[in-house]
């Protein structure tokens, strides 16, 4: 029997399913893979499209736990007879929690099991052991991120996740956006002397409800890679491949600031060791 797993949503729930699916088959000593990763619609963020999972991540990675295996070793064999939840349907809409996967699979004949969204059945919170802190992105991103950490980023900087998305305010039905201009006037950083770097989607297309700034480049201490990516024909990249940059860039930083129902943010201030949140400042 062998678990395929499907990360799906935004980068850091990606990530969190990662760490649920490692954590579930190395206490449990099932095998594992991982199949699809998850990228947006650029024309509507809420919508979500499966990819190979090495569009994303870097299955190298994997390969220290025992009972990893690659995917494309078991790719032509899979099919309705003997895969069960062919059909692709998220972990949520099958089982209730962890216990019961366990104890379906005591019962189960299938040969593969594919299991999407593992996180949404998992409790994060209670896996002592951070196999997300090893989670690494695809050669191709990595590089691109260490050419903007080169021509952009100063050795020192401060960070800010601007969440403002509709994606994320629709879901959550929040209404504390704060403008970008008042977060760079109450936040309070140990070195307040650094450049920040402003982590979100279209910072320069964003309306002047958001921002309430008239010149976007008044602000000297501002940090952003729009321009950069532009520059070096990287703007055919996805919003999660972006966003994979942007997280690299964070963890990077000297210090960061978040939103407290973003689990972008959230899992940064697990890296940082921090608890900074600017809605809840």
């Amino acid at each position: 029997m062998i678990l395929i797993f499907d990360t799906f949503s935004g980068l850091c729930n990606q990530i969190l399913d990662i760490q649920c699916a490692i954590h579930f088959c190395t206490t449990n000593h099932y095998t594992f893979t991982f199949r699809f990763c998850c990228f947006r619609n650029k024309d509507n963020i809420k919508l979500f499209f499966d990819q190979p999972f090495g569009r994303l991540f870097n299955k190298k990675t994997f390969s220290t736990y025992s009972t990893y295996i690659d995917f494309e070793t078991i790719k032509k064999d899979i099919n309705p007879n003997n895969t069960f939840n062919y059909q692709n349907k998220r972990a949520i809409e099958i089982f209730k929690n962890e216990n019961e996967v366990i104890n379906h699979l005591k019962h189960m004949k299938s040969k593969y099991i594919i299991l999407k969204q593992f996180f949404s059945i998992n409790n994060f919170k209670h896996q002592l052991q951070k196999y997300y802190l090893k989670i690494k992105p695809n050669n191709n991103l990595f590089t691109i991120f260490l050419h903007i950490k080169k021509k952009l980023l100063p050795p020192k900087y401060n960070y800010i996740h601007f969440r403002y998305e509709t994606d994320f305010t629709d879901f959550f039905k929040t209404k504390d956006i704060y403008s970008i201009d008042s977060l760079l006037k109450r936040l309070k950083f140990k070195n307040n002397q650094l450049k920040i770097y402003i982590a979100c989607s279209n910072i320069k297309k964003l309306s002047k409800t958001h921002l309430l700034i008239n010149d976007l480049y008044s602000y000297k201490n501002i940090l952003f890679k729009d321009d950069f990516i532009i520059q070096n024909n990287l703007d055919y990249m996805n919003f999660e491949e972006l966003a994979f940059i942007d997280f690299l860039i964070g963890i990077n930083s000297c210090e960061i600031y978040g939103h407290k129902k973003s689990s972008f943010s959230s899992l940064l201030n697990s890296f940082k060791k921090t608890n900074n949140y600017y809605n809840i400042y």
